[in-house]
């Protein structure tokens, strides 16, 4: 297993770093610069939160104020830990896992501090084969979740799919460009939504809040021949980026699902697309503090998404670690799971087969973990792992909520939403890695033509 850190210097002076290395026995395979492609955006981003630091506002959602911007917001105050300098991040690999050699950096006069890594649910698992595709908005023969009925429905009503429902989205970054006092996802191919939180994170993330929003609201434009049709396109959106190298990833995760959650109100929705990488991948939920954050924003009729994670770890064992003591495991929250699509077992092929995912009683749903169509930054692109599912399944809770209002002029409450999209009888189950049918692995995909039927009748249908 290789170590991988990455460092903030004072003196950004590689050959300098090698040698104290070197001195110290603790040679690295790799040291180089930590910036990606893209430099350049990243600096643009900094200079203009430079200019901007120290100011505050408010931004607003469908004429309803939001989340305050402050020193811990969107224009965070570079002081104690703040903005990170590109030109001084180094990225050291250790190809032997038993080497620790953090303490050994965090002594050294010319490292001023090792950054923490936690890290997103991954959007790079292995490519797509088949290609990618929008088959999950598709009915159960296609592996959907049956969201083209509804949007046909909502459409034949003369309303916009995702009309009067709010939803954030928290992620590690997002292409952002400057609009009045604030900033909004710069995508032509989206509709204006606007983005808080720290917006200097890596930006080999940017597309990953990206793929997410384009899975909700990608604008289907036939005249500029873009094939990708977002589940939610009317609906209020917010953007709101967490920044990795806080050394309180966990409490500031928390901090922003109270906010969110604040921000879009009593039946709205937020999309948490994040894992946890310290001291090894877990689920958020799993953090009592994020936990705690989750139980306040169901108390506050919000449902909130959270990925059961990419690694194949059973949740049901994990969940008795005794360091995830504290507040009750079931917060409100719907844990969602994922699939691939279709996958050859032995000599056959099965549909809808968890592969890599945390599996067990916890995880409520589950959507596509491959093939999934989606926006890029120069076109169409594919999204994959617990991220992708999350979006498509948040997608659908937005939609469902959008038909609630159309037809029945209210919004679910989140235990009500959360217990209709998970209901097993109104979604279909996942198979195993030997092709079997098992529906406690990941729980259910919805199928939102049939709960929608169902609610119907409960509610009684216009």
């Amino acid at each position: 297993m290789r170590r991988i850190y990455e460092i903030e210097l004072l003196d950004p002076d590689l050959a300098s770093l090698r040698q104290h290395l070197r001195a110290l026995g603790l040679p690295a395979a790799e040291l180089t610069p930590a910036d990606g492609p893209g430099d350049a955006d990243r600096r643009r981003a900094l200079r203009a939160l430079a200019a901007r630091r120290g100011r505050s506002g408010r931004y607003e959602l469908g004429g309803r104020r939001l989340l305050r911007c402050g020193p811990r917001g969107a224009l965070r105050e570079a002081a104690p830990r703040g903005l990170v300098e590109p030109e001084r991040l180094v990225r050291a690999v250790w190809e032997d896992g038993a080497v620790r050699p953090r303490a050994a950096l965090e002594a050294l006069a010319c490292v001023r501090r090792v950054l923490p890594r936690c890290g997103l649910a991954p959007a790079d698992l292995p490519a797509c084969d088949p290609p990618p595709s929008q088959g999950y908005l598709e009915g159960p023969d296609a592996l959907g979740v049956n969201a083209r009925a509804l949007q046909r429905a909502l459409r034949s009503r003369g309303v916009r799919p995702g009309a009067g429902v709010r939803v954030a989205v928290i992620d590690v970054g997002f292409p952002v460009r400057p609009a009045g006092r604030g900033f909004v996802v710069a995508h032509d191919d989206l509709p204006p939504i606007p983005c808080v939180g720290a917006l200097t994170g890596r930006v080999t993330h940017i597309e990953h809040g990206l793929k997410t929003l384009g899975v909700l609201a990608a604008l289907h434009d036939p005249e500029e021949g873009l094939r990708v049709d977002g589940f939610v396109p009317g609906a209020d959106l917010l953007a709101v980026a967490i920044d990795t190298w806080d050394e309180a990833v966990p409490s500031e995760l928390a901090r922003l699902i109270v906010e969110a959650a604040v921000g879009v109100g009593p039946g709205g929705i937020v999309a948490v697309e994040l894992q946890l990488l310290s001291p090894e991948p877990y689920p958020v939920y799993l953090h009592p503090a994020v936990r705690a954050a989750l139980h306040e924003a169901a108390a506050a009729q919000v449902l909130v998404l959270v990925p059961s994670g990419n690694n194949r770890q059973d949740l049901d064992l994990l969940e008795q670690d005794p360091r995830f003591g504290g507040s009750p495991m079931d917060c409100g929250a719907l844990v969602v799971g994922s699939v691939f699509p279709q996958q050859d077992v032995g000599e056959a092929c099965h549909d809808r087969v968890v592969r890599q995912c945390g599996y067990g009683a916890r995880v409520d749903c589950y959507g596509w973990g491959a093939e999934v169509l989606t926006l890029g930054r120069d076109g169409p692109d594919a999204y994959s792992g617990t991220s992708s599912a999350t979006a498509m399944i948040a997608g659908a809770a937005a939609l469902l909520q959008s038909h609630v209002l159309s037809r029945h002029g209210g919004l679910l409450d989140a235990a009500s939403l959360r217990a209709w999209l998970r209901e097993p009888s109104l979604g279909e189950p996942a198979r195993d890695e030997d092709g079997r049918l098992a529906p406690g692995l990941v729980g259910v995909m919805p199928d939102l033509a049939r709960i929608a039927a169902a609610l119907d009748r409960r509610l009684g249908g216009l």
